[in-house]
């Protein structure tokens, strides 16, 4: 179980929980399933498109969805195999989903798209 807090000088926080275990397998086999959560506020100078909607003149502003507030929910499987030598191999599946509707605490940011993505990670490590 982990735990992150972040508070940074645009006025944004974000908090992150995640849960993930190793489940050991016969023949050097192991699984690690995954589940985060993540949510944060947007930053001081945000505002929703369309610009230049909020916006005043020689004052910051972005209206990059990074810097908006949303929560988002990663679910991750890990596959491992150990070889001898301290040689291991992996390969990962994620998947994300972010909504402004999931940020806790409140609202998201109106306007914010649903995003998701996928990916597949493959990993080798040697170790000495």
């Amino acid at each position: 179980m982990a735990y992150r807090y972040l508070d940074d000088s645009f006025g944004g926080r974000s908090h992150m929980v995640e849960a993930s275990w190793v489940q050991t397998l016969p023949r050097g086999f192991t699984l690690m399933p995954m589940l985060r959560y993540y949510t944060q506020g947007a930053a001081d100078f945000y505002h929703d498109p369309p610009f230049p909607e909020g916006s005043v003149q020689g004052e910051p502003y972005t209206a990059d969805t990074r810097l908006s507030a949303f929560g988002a929910i990663t679910a991750g499987l890990r596959l491992a195999k150990s070889f001898p030598g301290g040689v291991t191999a992996d390969v990962a599946l994620s998947f994300y989903r972010q909504r402004a509707g999931w940020r806790a605490g409140g609202e998201g940011s109106p306007g914010l798209l649903e995003f998701s993505a996928r990916w597949i990670e493959f990993g080798l490590e040697k170790r000495f």
